[in-house]
Order: structure tokens, then C-alpha cells, then sequence
């Protein structure tokens, strides 16, 4: 006896207590789970080029564009610097300003991080981000050193781009 009960979404065949499924019922099931497939798939590909309007890199670092206008651009420095330059108890190495490597329509919100290196160090802007860069950073640490370290910077900026 073939199932009068069916599941809502697809239509699947439902059995209840002596409901016995036939074998149409499971080629019929097979087909729609098949034809939902299809269709999630298809969504799926369709949403995923949606998404990422554009990305690419440059010497500046990397970026990706969404299609609802979201930016997002990131990169890192590594060099050798010596914090010879005094300010109070506190010695520092300057970095100054990053371009980004595509133009935010507004300014972006910016982070930093350490990106490794040889001295501890904490990160310091002086001025204000723009759409095309950050303001001047410098990294400061307690002691002072003649010798280049080696030292990184991760940064990544969150803004729009139309």
C-alpha cells in the first residue's frame, strides 16, 4: 500500500504503523531527494560567485571585495629595525605609514598585531587612518638596542569599497 502521508518539504512518503512502502514509493523518493540535490547545488554555486566580487594583491598586501560592499585588506611588514629613539623610559623603531592595496570609499577600521620577531614590542599609531592608509606607526619596547632585530607586523583593515 502506498504511503498517503507525506513529508512536507519534499513530498517523501511517510509510513505509519501497518503502512507497508512499495517500491514506487522509494523510486519516486529517490527521484525528488535527487531533483533537491540538483537544486541545492545549483544555489550553492550560484551563492558562492556571488559572494567575492574581487580579490587580488599587490606590494602593498592583499584584498577581497564583497558584493554588499565590504572590504577587507590585510598584510605584514618584516624588517630589521634598532629602537634606539628615546621617548621617555621607553626606546622605539618606526615603521610609519602603510598604503592599502585598494582605496576604501570611507576610513576602515585597522588592527595590529605583533607578526613575531626577535624583541617583545607594543604597537603605536600617531595621526588617523585614511581611505588610501594608516597613520604613522611606530613600535616601542622598554630597553634600548643598537643591533638591528628582526621584527613583524601584521595589520588588517575592514571597510567599504562603494
Amino acid at each position: 500500500m502506498a504511503s498517503s502521508n507525506k513529508t512536507d518539504k519534499l513530498q517523501l512518503p511517510q509510513w505509519q504503523l501497518s503502512d507497508k512502502p512499495e517500491m514506487e514509493d522509494f523510486n519516486d523518493a529517490f527521484e525528488k531527494v535527487e531533483d533537491f540535490k540538483d537544486e541545492f547545488d545549483s544555489h550553492k554555486a550560484e551563492s558562492a560567485s556571488k559572494h567575492i566580487t574581487e580579490s587580488g594583491e599587490n606590494i602593498n598586501g592583499r584584498y577581497i571585495k564583497f558584493d554588499d560592499g565590504t572590504m577587507i585588506a590585510y598584510g605584514y611588514i618584516t624588517d630589521n629595525k634598532s629602537f634606539e629613539n628615546e621617548w621617555g623610559s621607553l626606546f622605539y623603531a618606526t615603521i610609519g605609514k602603510i598604503t592599502f592595496p585598494k582605496p576604501f570609499v570611507s576610513r576602515p577600521y585597522v588592527y595590529y598585531s605583533d607578526a613575531g620577531g626577535s624583541p617583545a614590542f607594543f604597537i603605536a599609531t600617531s595621526g588617523t587612518v585614511s581611505k588610501i592608509g594608516t597613520p604613522h606607526i611606530d613600535l616601542y619596547r622598554p630597553a634600548k638596542n643598537y643591533n638591528l632585530l628582526a621584527v613583524g607586523l601584521n595589520w588588517l583593515a575592514i571597510g567599504r569599497w562603494k
